[in-house]
């Protein structure tokens, strides 16, 4: 038969769990009352030993004023100097006494002082604790408009909605007024957030320990927090108005540029029309220079005329002789300048034309790279029949992912009965897991798999996610 009985928790144990049960507020509480009741009783100690030396000094000065009221009753005349003595020591101490009690009055100020400085200082905290908090749910919100204004551009570059923007042409001027301005990016959030971080840090800190919060960091606090204020206000703003524009715009026909193209052209546009602005204007700079060598030669045909005497006229023509090379080798600079300048200007134009097609196919990759990010977990999840390690589907005998031609050669990319049906084949007769395709999988899920290889496959074989 055995008996349970309680056992008592060892020492160690218990004092954990107080530990446990103790909060730092609480042990920094229990620390200052032990701390004030060890001055409180100090200061009782000594305040009872001086009232004990003053209550045996009034008694003994009692006596001695008994004394002396005895002997001057006696007619003894010593007891006259003894009076005066002691009247001079109560005069001193009296005086002591006063400067000690304006000593006391004067460290009961700064006490007073150093509590209000702290009162203060624990509201300022308050505040800037406050102001942190309101600044992260700013940035918060920042963030969250930023993903709209991301998701929103993302769809109007190649969808019917900018399509029938481009058709408007004033909600099309409106739309690059919009995206030519100031915009913001992942690397502003990133800075605002680290910085932001870095000074709530010291902040929270002070609510467990007295640490002192300097002008430059409320002032660098204060600055972020007007910076995000104003980035969230624009944002606002520019959704909004990218919403009326899309409302607007909601039952115009869509055109078959893109709006992703039309502002591609639109920049190409700008571009020449500043090559042709900057080779008018040398062409004026030519004109004008042609014209003041022409008025300054005129100008020396006529001193040449009223010339007084064949010196001055000798010297005059050779004044205009020299200005006439002179006029030559600056028109002949300016004419071959102005030739280089064409030249580069017609390359300028001739590159921007050709470089049209690599702008385009680039604006298209990165565009195909950044829907392959936003479908990746469904293409992991739909094509691990093929994009897992196995031998089938392989040109060689190794392991690794299926081959996008082995899969087009069996006629998996055809969307039809026949290509549905092959896909199925595949993703279920593979040495990998079939994953999203395992029977019975629906036709749309076929179709989708089926979707996702035709538009990335070259890209997934670039990735080495597929072998070619």
């Amino acid at each position: 038969m055995s008996t349970d009985v309680p056992t008592r928790p060892s020492d160690d144990t218990a004092g954990f769990r107080l530990q446990e049960l103790l909060s730092p507020q609480t042990r920094s509480l229990f620390l200052i009352w032990l701390a004030v009741a060890l001055v409180a009783g100090a200061l009782y100690y000594f305040t009872s030993r001086q009232s004990d030396e003053f209550r045996k000094g009034m008694s003994a000065t009692q006596s001695t004023l008994s004394d002396l009221d005895q002997r001057l009753r006696a007619g003894d005349s010593s007891a006259i100097a003894e009076i005066e003595a002691m009247r001079r020591r109560v005069q001193d101490f009296d005086r002591a006494l006063t400067a000690q009690r304006e000593q006391f009055q004067q460290l009961t100020d700064r006490a007073d002082v150093a509590r209000s400085r702290k009162a203060v200082d624990r509201a300022k905290v308050a505040v800037l604790q406050a102001d942190v908090t309101t600044m992260r749910n700013r940035l918060q919100k920042l963030k969250q408009l930023y993903a709209q204004w991301a998701a929103q551009k993302g769809t109007l570059l190649t969808g019917d909605p900018g399509r029938r923007i481009v058709a408007s042409p004033t909600h099309f001027s409106l739309l690059t007024g919009l995206l030519d301005g100031e915009q913001l990016s992942d690397v502003d959030l990133h800075k605002w957030e680290l910085q932001l971080e870095s000074l709530a840090a010291p902040v929270q800190a002070s609510e467990q320990t007295e640490i002192a919060i300097s002008d430059e960091h409320v002032q660098q606090l204060s600055d972020l927090g007007k910076a995000l204020t104003v980035a969230v206000a624009k944002l606002d703003q520019q959704l909004l108005l990218l919403e009326a524009i899309l409302q607007e715009t909601a039952n115009i026909k869509p055109t078959e540029v893109t709006l992703e193209r039309a502002l591609r052209e639109r920049q190409t546009q700008a571009e020449l029309q500043s090559a042709e602005r900057l080779a008018k204007a040398r062409e004026d700079a030519r004109l004008a220079a042609e014209k003041a060598q022409a008025e300054r030669l005129a100008q020396l045909e006529q001193d040449i005329v009223v010339a007084k005497s064949k010196a001055e006229a000798e010297a005059l023509e050779a004044r205009k002789a020299q200005a006439a090379q002179l006029g030559r080798a600056e028109l002949d600079r300016i004419a071959e300048e102005t030739k280089v300048k064409e030249a580069q200007k017609r390359a300028e134009i001739a590159g921007l034309k050709a470089t049209v097609k690599e702008v385009d196919a680039a604006i298209k990759a990165a565009a195909l790279e950044r829907d392959f990010e936003r479908d990746l977990p469904e293409i992991k999840g739909l094509l691990s029949a093929f994009l897992s390690d196995g031998f089938k589907y392989r040109a060689d005998n190794a392991k690794g992912p299926a081959s996008l031609s082995h899969i087009a050669s069996q006629k998996g990319l055809e969307l039809n009965a026949n290509g549905s049906y092959a896909m199925a084949f595949l993703a279920n007769s593979s040495d990998r897991p079939a994953g999203g395709l395992k029977n019975p999988a629906g036709p749309d899920r076929i179709r989708r798999a089926q979707d996702l290889l035709i538009k990335y496959g070259d890209l997934m074989v670039r990735k080495k996610m597929l072998e070619p």
